[in-house]
């Protein structure tokens, strides 16, 4: 399931907080935002309450980190799959099949 997790941190400490946080195994993106919030992460989980988990281990690797939001997709639709090379580089796209 996707995850969306916004959060703040000090201006100052946005380069090593991201740093920390990609390294994350459940971390699929971390970036600068405006708005309220300058931090936004997009993660994948096993289970709902995975998410628990996660935001704790978001905390313990960027101390500073305060969590402003999460929300969770339950579903999504697939769009089509990415084709990685032994190098983990992507080599091509896979459609998916048509239903109708």
């Amino acid at each position: 399931m996707w995850a969306l997790v916004t959060a703040d941190i000090p201006p100052v400490e946005v380069p090593e907080t991201v740093a920390a946080l990609g390294r994350l195994r459940q971390t699929r993106l971390v970036t600068s935002v405006t708005g309220p919030h300058n931090l936004a992460l997009a993660m994948w989980l096993r289970t709902v309450d995975e998410l628990h988990e996660v935001t704790a281990a978001l905390v313990r690797a960027a101390p500073a980190l305060r969590i402003t939001g999460t929300s969770l997709s339950l579903r999504t639709h697939k769009i089509g799959a990415q084709v990685l090379g032994p190098d983990g580089r992507r080599t091509h796209h896979v459609r998916p099949r048509d239903t109708a």
